[in-house]
Formats: C-alpha cells, sequence, structure tokens
C-alpha cells in the first residue's frame, strides 16, 4: 500500500480496521467483495453511493470467512480460467472507475 501512494500520502487519510465485522460496523456504505471464482461480474453490481470495494489479497484472495458472501461477491471476467493477467491494483482500477460511472450516470 505504501508503495501505492508515492508522494501523495499526506493528501490520504488511511483507516485501518481488525477484522471485518468491524469494516462493516462503521456503516460506510454497502460492501462489495471481489474474487476470481465468483459467478457474477462486476458489471453486475448495481454500485450504491456510497459503497466500500473489498479485494482479497493477490496470492490467496478473500479469507475463508468472506467466501462464503455469495450475494455481495463479484468477479472480473477473463478470457480463460486458468490464466489471471490482472494484478490488484489492475483490478482495484477497473472495478473502481466502473462504481464512478454508475455513480456519474445517476447524476
Amino acid at each position: 500500500m505504501r508503495r501505492a501512494g508515492l508522494d501523495y500520502w499526506e493528501h490520504v487519510r488511511v483507516r485501518r480496521w481488525d477484522d471485518f465485522a468491524q469494516l462493516e460496523a462503521a456503516g460506510l456504505g454497502q460492501v462489495y467483495l471481489f474474487s476470481a471464482r465468483a459467478d457474477r461480474t462486476y458489471w453486475d453490481a448495481k454500485y450504491e453511493d456510497p459503497c466500500v470495494l473489498v479485494f482479497g489479497r493477490e496470492s490467496v484472495g478473500l479469507g475463508d470467512l468472506l467466501r462464503g458472501r455469495e450475494s455481495d461477491t463479484f468477479s472480473i471476467p477473463q478470457t480463460d480460467e486458468h490464466v489471471r493477467s490482472l494484478n490488484l491494483s489492475t483490478a482495484v482500477a477497473v472495478v473502481g472507475y466502473e462504481a464512478t460511472r454508475q455513480h456519474r450516470s445517476r447524476v
């Protein structure tokens, strides 16, 4: 995360939670989870404003606790299920811009 911020950390307000339950309890908005194993794609989501986008680690994805929440989980489609070509930062950008596009179209 530090590398992603580069030279503008003074403009970013970072918040951390000890676990996912605390994040949900913070009431920041509808939670959307992203996993390569989800059946629905990020295009199927209707992103509420505000919303929280949760991505798993590149190495292992979402934790077991979150994998059971199919109704909240979406994927980014790939042409071959055996070859994943998006890294985490690219996946976040793809979904983040789709959520922003949806919010703008409602204004």
